[in-house]
């Protein structure tokens, strides 16, 4: 069932925490902040909302009393030039002027019009189904934004690694060239130590267009271009399983909370109605019609009086050529078609939930061998360059152990990353993704940069 939120309160804890940077550096609460207000994806979303939400209103106008006013006023001139077959003394031979004005009143109440309560219920499931969308716009629009700023981080770690990578060869080309210079190195060397450099020019090249590409999706987000982000502080950077740990009690919660899913089956509840609503126009309607009609003149003397009139009017359909029965069997489809609907949404939500979860779990194994997988590359390539030095060991073996290094680094940067948008995505499948979550990593980021 849809618990009813505001989306503003999704962001609440968001916006009390966030802090202004002492620098240029956007973090990731101002940037979720400016595409809250700047999206258009979001903003579509939002306004589609509120459009959706007058159904409701306008249905319950249908079975509300109506009320109406009609004012009539006229005035005529005639030319009575004689009267055959005697005399009227209520005519006046010669010009005469006449003038009325009058109004009337009516009140109309629906006593039963079984299509206008049965559309009242619909607009109900229409307006949560549209509440169960513009919720899910907004978690949608917090994954968009983590998933681009750290896209972001990713590409700049990968600039980093690949720049440092391409100093440290260009370190060891130096060496081999002096170590040649001396008898101590072959020319081969050389060459391998320049190829591995000039691949490594490339490869940073590569990176630093990678960053600009990556903050091109900020921008999309939030209308202006970002040129600094604040970077992810390993230190305050939280490796930890899914809570609760167990994957059925995610998967519980998704198939309960969802937001797609609730939309789904507010969508078949309003579609069972409009069987109803359409059934409606085998059935009789009755309304009860009161109206008061005040009417003054003077034609042929004064004429000054009111009439109230109270009635029942009872509309009987008798034969729409098939119509009414047609519209029943096609919203009886469309009712099939909303049911398959939940089903496929219920299904991809249960299968989507299980997958993030083991994808979390994984994560968190990986970010830790990756951890340790830094480290004893750190350890090999010194030991490398030590034994180089000593002569046991070749420029191949140092280029390969500086590589080495370089794409573990950059591994435990990615796949740190990718644990951090899983685990959004996994409760934003949960339907329990708030703003809270993003005010909860932006604390992991560098504070001033």
């Amino acid at each position: 069932m849809l618990r009813p939120r505001r989306l503003g309160a999704l962001i609440l804890a968001l916006l009390s925490c966030s802090y202004f940077q002492t620098s240029e550096a956007h973090d990731l609460s101002l940037i979720f902040n400016d595409a809250f207000k700047n999206d258009p994806t979001y903003q579509a979303a939002e306004a589609n909302f509120n459009a959706l939400k007058e159904t409701y209103p306008q249905a319950l106008a249908k079975v509300l009393p109506t009320l109406s006013l009609e004012a009539n006023a006229a005035a005529s001139h005639s030319d009575i030039r004689g009267i055959t077959g005697g005399s009227n003394n209520l005519i006046t031979l010669g010009g005469n002027s006449f003038g009325t004005n009058g109004y009337t009143v009516t009140l109309t109440q629906p006593l039963f019009n079984f299509n206008y309560f049965v559309q009242l219920k619909q607009a109900d499931a229409q307006v949560k189904q549209a509440y169960a969308n513009y919720l899910a716009a907004g978690q949608d629009l917090m994954v968009r934004t983590v998933r681009a700023y750290f896209d972001v981080l990713s590409a700049e770690d990968t600039k980093r690694f690949a720049d440092a990578n391409k100093d440290a060869i260009d370190k060891q080309l130096g060496q081999a060239k002096a170590r040649y210079q001396t008898g101590l190195e072959t020319i081969t060397a050389v060459y391998e130590a320049q190829s591995a450099y000039d691949t490594s020019v490339a490869e940073a090249l590569s990176a630093r267009n990678d960053v600009d590409n990556a903050k091109e999706a900020l921008r999309e987000l939030t209308g202006y271009a970002v040129e600094e982000v604040a970077p992810l502080d390993a230190h305050k950077f939280k490796l930890q399983p899914p809570k609760p740990l167990g994957v059925e009690e995610w998967v519980v919660k998704a198939t309960q909370q969802n937001l797609s899913l609730q939309a789904a089956r507010f969508g078949m509840v309003a579609a069972r109605q409009q069987i109803k609503m359409n059934y409606a126009g085998h059935l009789p309607t009755l309304n009860v019609v009161t109206d008061y009609t005040k009417q003054n003149g003077n034609f042929f003397g004064s004429i000054n009086y009111g009439q109230s009139d109270v009635g029942l009017q009872l509309s009987v359909p008798i034969y729409s050529g098939g119509q009414v029965s047609s519209q029943v069997r096609q919203a009886k489809s469309q009712y099939i078609q909303a049911g398959d609907e939940v089903e496929k949404t219920y299904r991809h939500t249960f299968v989507s939930t299980r997958q993030l979860f083991n994808s979390v779990m994984t994560d968190v194994a990986k970010v830790k061998a990756d951890q340790q997988s830094v480290i004893s590359h750190q350890s090999t390539l010194k030991n490398t360059e030590a034994e180089y030095q000593a002569g046991t060991r070749t420029m191949v073996d140092v280029l390969t152990a500086i590589k080495n290094l370089y794409q573990a680094q950059q591994t435990l940067s990615y796949d740190r990353y990718t644990y951090i948008v899983d685990t959004v995505l996994l409760k934003q499948e949960a339907g329990i993704l708030s703003g809270e979550d993003i005010a909860e990593l932006n604390q992991w980021l560098l504070k001033s940069y």
